[in-house]
């Protein structure tokens, strides 16, 4: 099953899992205080429009995308003062629109690590001089990559993960232009988060 599928199936049991998440808050409000008010920030893999939803609540104006067309329906339906449409981060250089900032909550984590440089290019030509980004990974574990199989819902699922250690991400963001801001390791449970801040140079 790919990402897509997965994501189309499961995305109604998603938001509702998700939606009490907080382990990104404290992260997402630092982000927000390099960015004045009004902000157009381009939400990456917005998924239901969770964060969407936060910065919207905190002055900004979203634009989001993700690679699910329920994902989105969700996004539309809770977050109506956004704009969303069904996207992959492959095609992030395909429009010549501009923003102040980027969110990446948790959606590199879903691409291979081979693509995240190429990823982090194409979406630099997106931004603006100045222009902050927020990214959010999965911290290394025992292996870099796996497709697990889950069945929080009742029902048997696959998604792919990739994760990161703090060392990687930090020549990835540096490598694709860059420079960083701010570096957090947060935990949630069971999961490390690494959080970092950076702007384009």
């Amino acid at each position: 099953m790919d990402l897509k599928s997965t994501y189309n199936r499961i995305a109604s049991d998603w938001h509702n899992d998700h939606e009490r998440d907080d382990w990104w808050h404290a992260g997402s409000a630092l982000f927000l205080s390099y960015l004045k008010q009004g902000s157009h920030v381009l939400d990456v893999g917005c998924g239901s429009g969770l964060g969407s939803a936060f910065l919207v609540h905190h002055g900004m104006n979203v634009e989001g995308f993700d690679v699910s067309e329920k994902m989105i329906e969700l996004a539309k339906q809770h977050v109506p003062q956004g704009i969303f449409w069904v996207g992959d981060m492959l095609d992030l250089g395909g429009k010549a629109k501009t923003y102040d900032a980027a969110y990446l909550k948790a959606v590199l984590l879903h691409s291979p690590k081979n693509q995240t440089g190429s990823i982090l290019s194409l979406l630099r030509k997106r931004l603006r001089a100045g222009a902050y980004v927020y990214v959010a990974v999965k911290r290394t574990k025992d292996v870099e990559e796996e497709i697990l199989k889950e069945d929080d819902y009742g029902y048997q699922y696959e998604r792919f993960f990739s994760y990161y250690t703090e060392e990687e991400m930090d020549q990835l963001l540096l490598s694709a232009g860059f420079e960083i801001d701010i570096k957090r390791t947060v935990s949630s449970g069971r999961t490390m988060w690494v959080e970092r801040i950076a702007h384009t140079v």
